[in-house]
């Protein structure tokens, strides 16, 4: 596409190729895409896309699979580029397995793992890149730059949760050769180079460049890494290997159980604005509405990392079947498994956790009944 402009949206792209630019999509135009799909696509520049010259927006798409030299899903040459809320899983490429940016980028709520290159395992970027509510996870590098290669330009990484990316030269998380680093409100855990995990090995700049973490949990932190506020403590994930027991893919859970070190814990003057207009409304100027789940992220006191940690609701006594009401579908139920003398679970309506569902069940259910509460999908 040329000139003018392109819209794309609920629209796959599988098995795309190209010999030089943009496996599924080449655009020049002004490009808008919407809940797309790109898989298993291929180029030179771009496996999935090459946009470049007008304004790009991406937004709620997924990216996996994809392969090229440069961006193994995504290349930006030029253009002014936002992306927002998508993921990007098992792409591939000599730079930026997910994205190579040589124009400046801003981006929210992105989902990067086991993106694999040469250099710059997840992105590779020669300009300034912002990225806020992120998570990068076991991304890998031959050569410098786990996640993120920086040739030059600013990168800021603001509420970005990045965990066991991979470097086999320098960077375990980012590398900069000429530039600098700014990391806020972050998770920054257990990412390698050939030299360890501690905080130089995480964040690894040349003589040329700069690095600066703010109000962030960093691990193995030997002070080599300039930081003000910084938290050297486990973070205490909900569940990184997620239901597959893998770790890089999309059913990781890197929320924050209710004992994180991250919880309150970040500085709410380095909130970034909601440059990539999260909330819809155009106002870019506002702070940063939402975490990458879309719950709040500012409360009272925002968390470090890319999630605001949410607690369950609170306990509905004789909500048997957890649908926020106790009724008489919760007595059915503790009627079928009165008298279970063990073993019995709260769902067959042991309400008191002694394993029995028996008088004293009834009681509790009895004495709430007609009670109303948050249900358990809420």
């Amino acid at each position: 596409s040329r000139n003018g402009e392109l819209v794309i949206e609920d629209s796959r792209f599988i098995s795309n190729s190209a010999s030089t630019d943009g496996g599924a999509v080449y655009s020049q135009s002004e490009l808008q895409i919407r809940d797309s799909r790109f898989d298993s696509n291929s180029a030179s520049f771009g496996g999935a896309i090459l946009a470049c010259c007008r304004p790009i927006d991406v937004r709620h798409s997924s990216f996996e699979g994809n392969f090229a030299s440069w961006g193994g899903a995504i290349h930006f040459p030029s253009g002014t580029p936002v992306l927002a809320e998508l993921i990007g899983f098992s792409n591939s490429a000599s730079r930026g397995g997910f994205l190579h940016a040589t124009t400046p980028v801003l981006g929210a709520n992105l989902r990067l793992g086991s993106n694999i290159a040469n250099n710059g395992g997840a992105i590779y970027t020669s300009t300034n890149l912002s990225l806020a509510n992120a998570t990068l996870i076991r991304n890998s590098a031959f050569e410098n730059g786990g996640a993120i290669h920086v040739a030059s330009g600013d990168l800021a990484l603001q509420h970005v949760t990045a965990y066991d990316n991979q470097s086999l030269i320098f960077g375990g998380m980012v590398y900069a050769a000429f530039g600098s680093i700014t990391i806020d409100n972050s998770i920054i855990s257990q990412n390698s180079d050939n030299a360890g995990s501690t905080d130089a090995s995480q964040i690894y700049t040349s003589a040329l460049a700069t690095r600066l973490v703010r109000s962030s949990i960093l691990t193995d932190a030997t002070g080599v890494v300039p930081a003000i506020d910084v938290i050297d403590a486990a973070p205490l994930f909900v569940d990184p290997f997620g239901p597959d027991g893998i770790l890089g893919t999309p059913d990781d859970d890197f929320s924050l159980q209710p004992a994180s070190p991250a919880i309150l814990a970040a500085n709410l003057a380095l909130v970034p604005n909601d440059y990539a207009n999260l909330s819809g409304n155009g106002n870019t100027s506002q702070p940063l509405p939402y975490d990458l789940l879309l719950n709040p992220r500012i409360i009272t006191i925002p968390d470090m990392g890319a999630f605001e940690f949410v607690p369950f609701p609170p306990p509905c006594p004789g909500d048997i079947n957890g649908d926020g009401q106790v009724n008489l579908d919760d007595f059915v139920i503790l009627a079928a498994n009165f008298g279970t003398t063990s073993g019995a679970t709260s769902e067959q309506g042991d309400l008191n956790g002694d394993g029995s569902v028996n008088l004293s069940d009834f009681v509790i259910l009895a004495s709430n009944f007609g009670n109303t509460c948050a249900s358990r999908s809420q």
